[in-house]
């Protein structure tokens, strides 16, 4: 067993098991990516069976509660812990569904996020930049992390989460 990254767990390091992801080294890559407050993110590239990234995040379960989304051709597994810290900035959102299947998010009058032309587009100012700053990830990983939490409050799979400087 191979033991090369560390994630927090309680109080204590927990040595991240990356024999958890055998089964997947034949056909995908994956980066471990540490995270401020011991929280990580798995990054998964170059893997076309769902099914693989599900068994693996089972298995992580295990030790850690986790949960995975796919963004693009990626996927990408959070711990809870991480999620559960920047709920607050979206779960007071109500969502309104258009007829022609857009989709609005609005805190009170303010529409903080948006569906639009295959994207979900996400106001920088008072969501993206909280998280972004907090973790220091690429945008490809924010992405990640921002279709993870939307499908965790909202419990719906988005589609490819941007950041937005002003809404139109």
């Amino acid at each position: 067993m191979k033991y090369l990254k560390s994630y927090k767990l309680f109080e204590s390091i927990k040595p991240f098991d990356e024999s958890i992801f055998q089964e997947l080294m034949d056909e995908a890559s994956y980066n471990f990516i540490s995270l401020p407050g011991g929280h990580f993110c798995i990054e998964i590239k170059d893997c076309d069976d769902e099914t693989m990234v599900s068994k693996a995040v089972k298995k992580l379960n295990l030790d850690i509660e986790c949960r995975y989304s796919k963004v693009e051709k990626n996927y990408y597994i959070f711990d809870m812990g991480a999620i559960n810290k920047f709920k607050c900035l979206i779960e007071d959102l109500k969502m309104k569904k258009y007829n022609n299947g857009d989709l609005i998010f609005k805190k009170d009058t303010v529409v903080l996020m948006h569906q639009e032309n295959g994207y979900i587009w996400v106001k920088f100012c008072e969501i993206w930049s909280v998280f972004e700053y907090y973790f220091h990830t690429e945008p490809r990983v924010n992405r990640g992390f921002m279709s993870n939490l939307i499908e965790e409050v909202f419990k719906f799979r988005p589609l490819t989460p941007l950041p937005l400087t002003a809404l139109l």
